[in-house]
């Protein structure tokens, strides 16, 4: 009998009136897992990196046997109301920590795909019920640190920490978003404008193609962007995001899996590919992922703040979405009309390895991102 079939087994002898948790630890358990995202979330109604799609490509790029599944499953009459799928990291040298990650997050730093808005999902009404279950649940599992990276403050995940005794540090960040519907270029700053302007006259006159790229266009405008963002990033002495090949290959992975969640812009010149920016789209939002463009020949033509621009006017989505910036003096606040508060949290349940943590590979840690503490 396949897994499902005793879930719903098991399931029908249970009593109806009160919440049923099932907890899945077998890794062999992952296709269920993926089955219960899609069928929850109604994948275009959320967030695409709450999706089974996004969560089955980092599954498959970046999971370790080491690691130790937690997912919790919430079941009211048999219907699935909460999934918090939890796992598990510890390390085989001192200090030895356990650390507690959503699926979606926890690979190493230099090839990290920055999964944001990761949550526990909970249906309506339930919220209440289910973190008041789950806080008990986490409570005795054996983590040193819980990590909730890149959140929402108004998440689940970071009211679940609010309710768990223990040592919290928070890093604070904003994320920033436009209404497409409600914004020209009239909205942007008098120097913003100016710029703007100027860069739509060189683009003219030189008679640069601005567009978005077609699906059949998708795998050379990808290598062309992994191109131009390399070259950028490395010139300022940085190794850049598509450093590390699984960064790659978990785009490579998720768009198999979900084409039409996939956007490019870009800006072309003399059959020259000078611009690119790279989108996941969630339902009525388009989220700015990735991009790159050529600094050493158009450093004067402010191509990635025209391609922003173009991008806004002409997307079809209803929002956005610049993601994670900096509180404070972000470029993105240059076009956003709508921001929301960000954090990073880690929940200390070992108080000593909360001290030691200060001064232990702390510039190593994924949690490592320059804000204020």
């Amino acid at each position: 009998m396949n897994f499902t079939k005793r879930v719903e087994l098991a399931l029908s002898e249970l009593d109806a009136n009160e919440l049923t948790i099932k907890k899945l630890d077998d890794i062999t358990n992952m296709g269920y897992v993926f089955e219960l995202y899609a069928s929850f979330t109604g994948e275009q109604r959320s967030s695409i990196f709450n999706s089974s799609h996004w969560l089955r490509a980092w599954f498959s790029t970046f999971w370790q046997s080491a690691w130790q599944l937690q997912v919790y499953v919430f079941y009211d009459k048999g219907n699935v109301v909460a999934i918090a799928p939890f796992y598990l990291q510890s390390q085989n040298r001192f200090p030895y920590t356990k650390s507690l990650f959503l699926l979606g997050q926890g690979e190493q730093t230099n090839m990290s795909v920055a999964s944001e808005y990761l949550d526990i999902l909970i249906a309506p009404f339930y919220k209440e019920q289910v973190l008041k279950a789950l806080c008990k649940l986490v409570s005795q599992s054996p983590y040193d640190i819980l990590y909730a990276q890149n959140a929402l403050s108004s998440s689940n995940v970071v009211a679940l920490i609010a309710q768990l005794n223990g040592h919290v540090r928070t890093l604070h960040y904003t994320r920033y978003q436009t209404d497409c519907s409600n914004w020209s270029i009239d909205k942007l700053s008098k120097n913003q404008r100016a710029r703007y302007k100027k860069s739509a006259k060189q683009l003219a006159e030189i008679e640069a193609k601005i567009f978005w790229v077609t699906p059949a266009q998708f795998k050379t405008y990808w290598h062309a962007l992994r191109a131009l963002h390399q070259q950028r990033w490395q010139a300022k002495g940085q190794p850049g995001a598509f450093c590390e090949a699984s960064f790659s290959q978990f785009h490579q992975a998720f768009y198999e899996h979900a084409p039409e969640n996939v956007a490019m812009s870009a800006i072309v010149i003399k059959n020259d590919i000078v611009a690119v920016h790279y989108y996941l789209r969630s339902h009525d939002t388009l989220h700015f992922y990735q991009s790159g463009w050529d600094q050493s020949r158009y450093a004067q033509y402010s191509l990635g703040t025209f391609l922003h621009s173009w991008s806004i006017l002409h997307a079809d989505e209803k929002h956005y979405d610049f993601m994670m910036g900096s509180v404070r003096n972000s470029y993105k606040e240059t076009w956003a009309n709508h921001t929301e508060t960000m954090v990073t949290m880690r929940h200390f349940n070992t108080l000593w390895k909360s001290a030691f943590s200060k001064y232990w590979q702390i510039i190593k840690s994924p949690f490592n991102r320059s804000s204020t503490e």
